[in-house]
């Protein structure tokens, strides 16, 4: 392993829990959520890790919520119109295969 992720470890002390924590915290600034520490690709894997390393963020073990200083990270929210084409298209295949 990496530095870095060690030093995550050591602070998490559970890989599962930092699992969840950085990938929980990845998904956020893949959807536009903005990095708390300085980095050149906030949409690397590598800057989740870098803020659990820097204790910037840690995860609600109750709400299993991402938190900055003991306040929640609010994701995003998603982009107008994204919600329901998801559903759609979930159901539209079903509707296909009956219309032909």
């Amino acid at each position: 392993m990496s530095a870095p992720v060690d030093d995550c470890l050591r602070q998490v002390g559970n890989r599962f829990m930092l699992a969840t924590i950085v990938s929980r915290r990845w998904e956020q600034l893949m959807t536009g959520g903005r990095p708390m520490v300085p980095t050149r690709d906030p949409r690397s894997m590598l800057t989740a890790f870098r803020e659990v390393q820097e204790t910037k963020v840690k995860l609600n073990e109750e709400t299993l919520q991402i938190e900055r200083h003991g306040e929640p990270v609010e994701p995003l929210a998603p982009l107008e119109g994204t919600e329901e084409p998801l559903e759609a298209a979930a159901e539209e295949p079903g509707k296909e295969k009956e219309e032909e």
